[in-house]
């Protein structure tokens, strides 16, 4: 690649992810938060690390290791403290990905 590409290129990219980043750092907002976990973490783990955080899982997202939650008294801080590596807002990420089904919805 010719160096007279790589700047535009970096620029790009640094224009995208700073809005990302940003979004990812503010505050979480009161009411649902959206937790992102380990890959490999299975639902069964989530829940568990949730719920000593005494935190309620409203639903999974589309990939099994982003979970809807309404925080419990510890707020993101108990979830981070349970495993969970980014806490955000959940529109941040349209819904994360909406395609599953709320916990204990029925087909």
């Amino acid at each position: 690649m010719k160096s007279t590409l790589l700047w535009p290129l970096l620029a790009g990219l640094m224009v995208i992810s700073v809005p990302v980043a940003g979004a990812l750092l503010t505050p979480v907002p009161d009411g649902q938060v959206a937790a992102l976990y380990p890959p490999g973490w299975s639902q069964a783990r989530i829940l568990t690390e949730t719920a000593r955080g005494e935190a309620r899982i409203v639903r999974f997202g589309s990939i099994s290791n982003i979970a809807i939650l309404a925080p419990g008294p510890g707020g993101a801080k108990a979830l981070r403290a349970g495993g969970a590596l980014f806490v955000f807002d959940p529109l941040i990420l349209g819904g994360c990905l909406t395609g599953t089904r709320p916990i204990g919805a029925t087909a």
